[in-house]
């Protein structure tokens, strides 16, 4: 009889213990995180971060179907970009985080937003740059028209006209920036001569809007 009263007191005690674990819990910070679109592969994004009040030791994870964006070190919480981020094709997503002390497994979903970086060049839509100008023509009309894209938003997508190269003596201007999508500009800096002018061989080059960039004028080796 004594031997059973022994063990009826010991299983109560198991029992008590067991269910004293308590499940770790993510700091409240991690919910959403900013990355910007340029970050490289590679690179250090974010920390998962959770507290467990038993100390046990913590083990984290990302899964969801954006889970190939990173990497994470199971037994630190470390996150490393695994594949680029495009801000033009992917400009928010949720990934799914993941915490567990061994016995408990807590998950939560966090929102990734993409931060939008001037990583697209100017593309010209139209590519004849050669013209005639009459010798009649009054000094400020126009001559021609280009029309250059930048798939970046914002003042990113501005895109600055240059004249860089022409066949006859035109004083090199630069036009007005030119919101995303719209067209610049060229026009005579000066009555044409005696006959027809032939521009032979002119290209323009739009370049990225940056401050500061009509003064310096264009960049070398833009393209």
């Amino acid at each position: 009889m004594a031997r059973l009263w022994l063990s009826c007191l010991v299983l109560p005690a198991l029992v008590v213990s067991a269910a004293a674990n308590v499940a770790p819990t993510f700091l409240d910070n991690m919910t959403r995180v900013q990355l910007p679109e340029d970050l490289p592969v590679g690179a250090e994004a974010f920390w998962l971060v959770a507290q467990d009040q038993d100390n046990d030791k913590l083990t984290y994870g990302i899964s969801g179907q954006n889970a190939y964006f990173f990497t994470v070190t199971p037994d630190t919480g470390k996150v490393e970009l695994a594949s680029p981020l495009d801000y033009e094709t992917l400009y928010w997503f949720s990934i799914i985080i993941s915490v567990s002390d061994g016995q408990n497994q807590v998950q939560k979903e966090m929102q990734v937003i993409v931060e939008d970086r001037n990583d697209n060049k100017p593309v010209f839509q139209n590519t004849a740059f050669s013209t005639s100008i009459s010798e009649t023509l009054p000094v400020g009309s126009v001559v021609f028209s280009v029309l250059a894209v930048d798939k970046d938003t914002g003042s990113a997508g501005a895109v600055v006209y240059f004249i860089e190269e022409v066949s006859v003596s035109l004083c090199r201007s630069v036009g007005p920036a030119a919101p995303h999508g719209h067209q610049g500009a060229a026009s005579p800096a000066e009555p044409a001569g005696t006959s027809r002018v032939g521009v032979t061989t002119a290209a323009a080059v739009a370049q990225p809007w940056s401050p500061g960039l009509l003064a310096s004028g264009p960049q070398e080796g833009a393209s």
